[in-house]
């Protein structure tokens, strides 16, 4: 048995138009009373799939309510907490319903952006109102209870509700998140549901993979917004993880305390360098990370002589990774323009933030935004 957001408030005459602009606060009431009824049901967390909620439903039934549907189940997270601790498992299966919600959000509002055409299809009022130019809205109650007749589709959500996940597959989740076999599971049904609502499929697949590129970052944040109820997962995103100069030594991870006071514009920051490898690729439906190749460098130190010293290139992501151990001077990446120094630094920050972090908190600065002060 499953319990559908959707359909309990239609039960109860709720429109989610209605709750858009609720406090949190007015957000927790409902949710109280939907573990309420959850505890008369004997309904567990497994039992909310809230991803399905949206995607069983067409594209213009939902556009609106993916954001309500994703803090309404932070809310249910929170109200679940409260009344027995959660396993791992199940914070796990409902921090990645948040963070996926989120991020699917993102990348529609980026297409919408780009005026992408499988949108017209998916929502023909979207092309009448932008050419009369009206705002986009989409408010239907007739349609927001109708699910798409889709086979692929309905078969692959049936994969995923009611939710099982174990213990193992949730740190697997956790450690692998891109490359593990519930968000696999979750992309195969997205790219089900965007052909569904129009998109041709190899578009759909890059959509989906912008998505993905972002998740961990909506992850972060998901964690450190819900800090207490998802302490056990805290770890898998270097979470409350001391940040003191002691820690930029060899082995300090390994030895880092946890349960520091959490700085929530620092893990805003360090969310936001990974949630930017979802952006578009200027009008294009991949990213850069989606055609990004490493590139390959030839170390230049300022006392040898280059003509009497032959070198081999190097993996640039390697070379500046060694540069970290050096805190004695400040290593500089040269190019013409155009060589992808910029897109580099990107993607290593990225990375920095997800995997090094840490030991090492990155910054970026792109110099054109800088204003020069004389």
């Amino acid at each position: 048995m499953n319990l559908s957001i959707q359909h309990w408030l239609a039960e109860r005459y709720i429109e989610i138009s209605q709750i858009r602009g609720f406090s949190a606060g007015q957000l927790a009431g409902i949710a109280y009373r939907i573990v309420q009824d959850m505890e008369v049901k004997s309904l567990m967390p497994f039992d909310l799939c809230p991803v399905v909620d949206v995607l069983e439903l067409p594209l213009d039934a939902v556009w609106e309510d993916i954001s309500i549907i994703a803090q309404l189940t932070e809310s249910l997270l929170r109200s679940l907490s409260q009344k027995k601790p959660l396993k791992r498992n199940e914070g796990t299966w409902l921090a990645f319903q948040i963070a996926y919600l989120q991020a699917l959000r993102v990348v529609l509002d980026q297409e919408k952006s780009l005026q992408k055409p499988w949108l017209n299809r998916a929502i023909p009022l979207l092309s009448d109102n932008e050419t009369k130019g009206q705002g986009f809205t989409i408010n239907s109650p007739s349609l927001s209870l109708k699910p798409l007749q889709n086979a692929q589709l309905l078969g692959l959500l049936k994969t995923l509700s009611p939710g099982k996940l174990t213990d193992t597959q949730a740190e697997q989740a956790l450690s692998l998140v891109a490359d593990s076999l519930l968000v696999q599971q979750i992309n195969n049904a997205v790219i089900a549901w965007l052909v569904a609502n129009g998109a041709e499929e190899p578009e759909a697949k890059l959509i989906t993979q912008r998505l993905v590129n972002s998740l961990a970052g909506h992850l972060l944040v998901v964690v450190t917004e819900n800090a207490a109820p998802l302490a056990q997962l805290q770890k898998f995103v270097q979470l409350g993880i001391s940040f003191s100069p002691n820690s930029i030594t060899p082995g300090a991870l390994s030895s880092s305390t946890v349960g520091e006071k959490i700085d929530l514009y620092r893990e805003y920051y360090r969310a936001s360098l990974i949630q930017s490898l979802s952006h578009p690729l200027l009008i294009e439906s991949f990213a850069l990370k989606d055609i990004y190749v490493p590139p390959t460098g030839l170390p230049v130190e300022d006392n040898f002589e280059q003509d009497k010293k032959i070198t081999k290139p190097v993996d640039l992501k390697a070379w500046a990774q060694q540069q970290l151990a050096d805190l004695e001077t400040i290593a500089v990446i040269e190019s013409e323009p155009g060589y992808g120094k910029t897109s580099f630094c990107q993607i290593w920050a990225a990375q920095v933030a997800r995997e090094l972090y840490p030991t090492w908190m990155p910054i970026l600065i792109r110099l054109r935004d800088v204003t020069y002060v004389i």
